[in-house]
C-alpha cells in the first residue's frame, strides 16, 4: 500500500502541530495546530485541501489553525474539543475509545493522559500509523491507553525534552508558593491537576471561571474516563471565591 506521511508543522520545535497522511488517494489531516505566540509564524495550512481533518485536543497547537481552513472539510473530534471550535464550525464525533472509519481509513481511539477528551489516533494502514498529539504517562487526572501496534510511531515529544522528574518539579514550584502566584496553564489541561495538588498541600487556591466550567465537564465525564479515585476527589476542591478587581483605567 502506497502511503506517504508528511509532517507539515512540528517537526524538531514546539511549533503548531500538523501531519499529513495520504494514502488510498485520499488526505487526511492529522491535528491543525495554530501559532503558541501572536507574532509566531503559521503558513503550513496554505494550499492544504484535505479529505477530513482530525483533532486530537483542544490546545491551541492543535486545533489553533482550524479557522484558517475551508468550513467545508469534514472536521472530527471528541466532544469537549469540539467547544474549542470557531463558533458554528460542523464536526463530526470521534470516539474516546474504539473504532471508527473515516474516508474508508479504520482508525482506533484511545486516552492520551494529556488532556480533557484528548486521544490518541491509529490508522489501520501499512502495519499501523500511530500518532499521538502530546501525551503523557504521569497524569493525576488522565489516563493513558496502550495503543496497538504501529509499523511507525508520530509523536509530539516536547514531555521528553527535560530531564528532571516531576517529584523535583513539585518541589522546585512549592518553594516559591510562600507568596501569592499565578500559575498560567491550559484549563484542559495541567490547571485541575494544580488545583488537585495545592489542596492536598493544604494551600489557599482559586481558579478562573474557565476553569470552573472544566472543572464541572470534568466532574460529568464516566468515571472510566479518569483515573481511579478522580471523581472523589475533584468532589471535594474547595477553592476560593474568584473575585476580579475592578480596573480603575476602565469606564
Amino acid at each position: 500500500m502506497n502511503v506517504c506521511v508528511q509532517i507539515l508543522s512540528g517537526l524538531d520545535a514546539k511549533a503548531p502541530a500538523a501531519i499529513r497522511v495520504d494514502v488510498k488517494g485520499r488526505t487526511l489531516l492529522l491535528d491543525a495546530g495554530g501559532p503558541l505566540q501572536a507574532d509566531e509564524p503559521c503558513d503550513w495550512y496554505l494550499d492544504q485541501s484535505p479529505d477530513a481533518i482530525l483533532i486530537t485536543h483542544d490546545h491551541v497547537d492543535h486545533i489553533g489553525a482550524v479557522r484558517w481552513l475551508p468550513e467545508t472539510i469534514p472536521l472530527y473530534c471528541t466532544p469537549t474539543v469540539a467547544r474549542r471550535l470557531p463558533a458554528g464550525r460542523r464536526w463530526q464525533p470521534l470516539p474516546r475509545q474504539g473504532t471508527v472509519t473515516i474516508e474508508d481509513i479504520n482508525i482506533t481511539c484511545g486516552l492520551a493522559g494529556h488532556s480533557l477528551d484528548g486521544i490518541w489516533l491509529h490508522l489501520d494502514v501499512a502495519g499501523g500509523i500511530f500518532y499521538s498529539g502530546d501525551f503523557s504517562f504521569e497524569s493525576l487526572l488522565y489516563p493513558f491507553d496502550r495503543p496497538p501496534q504501529a509499523a511507525l510511531a508520530l509523536l509530539d515529544a516536547s514531555y521528553g525534552l527535560y530531564t528532571v522528574n516531576q517529584s523535583s518539579c513539585h518541589d522546585a514550584l512549592q518553594a516559591k508558593l510562600n507568596r501569592a502566584s499565578l500559575l498560567p496553564v491550559p484549563p484542559s489541561g495541567r490547571a485541575l491537576e494544580l488545583a488537585l495538588w495545592c489542596q492536598t498541600l493544604g494551600l489557599s487556591w482559586t481558579f478562573d471561571p474557565v476553569c470552573q466550567k472544566y472543572h464541572a465537564a470534568l466532574q460529568g465525564l464516566p468515571a472510566k474516563l479518569l483515573k481511579p479515585g478522580i471523581h472523589q476527589q475533584l468532589d471535594q476542591l474547595s477553592p476560593l471565591p474568584w473575585d476580579t478587581p475592578e480596573d480603575p483605567a476602565l469606564p
